[in-house]
């Protein structure tokens, strides 16, 4: 296990440890991926909470009833998988494999600028919210708006060099 350096990469979160599994240090997982077994494709691991990560390689790991369980390296037993119970799981971004020009990660729309067709700015985006059609894009700025993410309908263009995502919206739908 080593700590990672702080301000090095931005880490990307990808599931939570939910709790024990028997004697030899397995730990119960949730996938935040799609689909769910894609956890496993990465590693090493980051796991505890944004700030204040430790790399972990995975041992292996079993399906078993609701939740995966996992076997991390240098975790043998019941009271050192303890100290894990609870924390998070992340990877590094340059973890993830890249994409085609016209594709993006929802990680990397968080933080971009938001404009409508005309130009002006409707605000930041704070989060992505996962619903059953799409994502939504949660947009604060003079209000909160929920922009669903509808490439080409409603997301237009997402310019990573300007940090901009150019979207058709008109303010009476917020």
């Amino acid at each position: 296990m080593m700590r990672e350096e702080p301000g090095k990469q931005r880490s990307i979160t990808i599931g939570r440890i939910c709790g024990l599994h028997g004697l030899r240090g397995g730990l119960k997982v949730v996938s935040y991926t799609r689909p769910p077994d894609n956890l496993f494709t990465y590693t090493p691991w980051l796991v505890g909470n944004p700030g204040n990560w430790a790399l972990h390689r995975l041992r292996g790991h079993e399906h078993r009833s609701k939740h995966p369980v996992v076997f991390l390296e240098g975790i043998e037993d019941r009271d050192a998988a303890a100290k894990l119970a609870n924390l998070y799981i992340a990877i590094k971004r340059s973890q993830l494999p890249d994409l085609p020009e016209d594709e993006f990660y929802w990680c990397d729309l968080v933080n971009l600028e938001v404009r409508d067709q005309d130009g002006q700015v409707l605000g930041r985006v704070t989060d992505v919210l996962e619903t059953a059609p799409h994502g939504v894009l949660v947009v604060d700025g003079p209000g909160k708006i929920l922009l669903p993410l509808v490439k080409g309908e409603i997301i237009r263009r997402v310019d990573h060099d300007l940090g901009v995502i150019y979207v058709q919206w008109s303010r009476g739908y917020q």
